[in-house]
C-alpha cells in the first residue's frame, strides 16, 4: 500500500525545488455565481465546492478588496490576482487538500474574524497576513501525511519536524516573490521579514500534532468565560 512505501518517488513534486510560476490569464467569471458567493463570504453557510475554480479566484480577490487591502497596503490589484492564480496552480489535484480546501479555510477564517469582532483589532497588514496564511497553509500538499513523508531521509533531514507545514511556508514565499507574481515587490526589508515571520508562524501552527497544545492555551485564556474550545 502507499503507506508502506519507503520513499516519495510517487509524489516527486514534493521533492523538487519550486517549479517555475506559469500563470494563466485572469479568468472570466459567472457574474451571477460571484454575486451569490459575495452574499455568503461573511457567513458560515458557504460551500466552495458549489462554485467553479475560476469563480473562487474572483471571490478570493473580493475578500481582499472588501477589506480594502489593495488600497491600504498600496499593492496593485493585479498582483493580488497573480498571487491567487499562483496559489491555485500550486495546489495539487488531491481529493481534499486542493484549491477548494484552501479557499474554504480563507473564507471561514474571514467569516469568523468578522462574527467574533477580531477583524477590528487587526491592522491592515495583520489582516493580510491572516488571509495569506490561510490561502498558503497547504500549498503543494502531496496528499499524504507527515509520518509517511518522514520515511524519506532527505526530507526528514531537511525539515526535521512539522515537515509538511515547513514545506508549505517555504513554497508560499517562493511563489510570492517570484517575478511572475511580485506580490511583495517594493516592501522594505523590515516589513518583508515581519510579514514573512507572521505568515510562516501561522502556517506552522496548523500542524495537527500541536492542536491539543493550542487548545490548552486557548482554554486557559478563556478561563471561566463561556464554553471551552474543542
Amino acid at each position: 500500500s502507499l503507506e508502506k512505501q519507503s520513499d516519495v518517488a510517487c509524489i516527486p513534486e514534493f521533492r523538487r525545488s519550486a517549479k517555475p510560476v506559469r500563470l494563466p490569464p485572469w479568468p472570466p467569471c459567472s457574474e451571477s455565481e460571484v454575486t451569490r458567493g459575495r452574499a455568503l463570504l461573511t457567513t458560515m453557510n458557504m460551500d466552495p465546492t458549489t462554485f467553479s475554480r475560476d469563480d473562487l479566484c474572483h471571490l478570493a480577490l473580493q475578500v481582499f478588496k472588501d477589506l480594502d487591502l489593495p488600497t491600504q497596503l498600496q499593492i496593485q490589484e493585479d498582483r493580488f490576482q497573480r498571487f491567487i492564480l499562483a496559489v491555485r496552480e500550486h495546489m495539487f489535484d488531491n481529493p481534499y487538500h486542493n484549491w477548494f480546501h484552501v479557499f474554504d479555510v480563507m473564507q471561514t477564517s474571514y467569516a469568523l474574524s468578522i462574527s467574533t469582532g477580531i477583524i477590528h483589532s487587526l491592522s491592515a497588514w495583520e489582516r493580510f497576513e491572516l488571509l495569506t496564511a490561510c490561502l498558503c497553509h497547504d500549498l503543494e500538499h502531496p496528499g499524504v501525511s507527515t509520518p509517511f513523508l518522514e520515511q524519506a531521509p532527505a526530507l526528514a533531514l531537511a525539515f526535521k519536524d512539522t515537515l509538511l507545514e515547513k514545506h508549505h511556508a517555504l513554497r508560499a514565499f517562493e511563489v510570492m516573490v517570484d517575478r511572475e507574481v511580485g506580490l511583495l515587490e517594493g516592501l522594505s526589508t523590515e516589513r518583508y521579514y515581519s510579514f514573512r515571520g507572521a505568515v510562516s508562524r501561522a502556517i506552522l501552527a496548523t500542524d495537527i500534532s500541536k492542536h491539543e497544545g493550542y487548545l490548552t492555551l486557548v482554554n486557559a485564556k478563556i478561563g471561566n468565560e463561556g464554553e471551552a474550545a474543542t
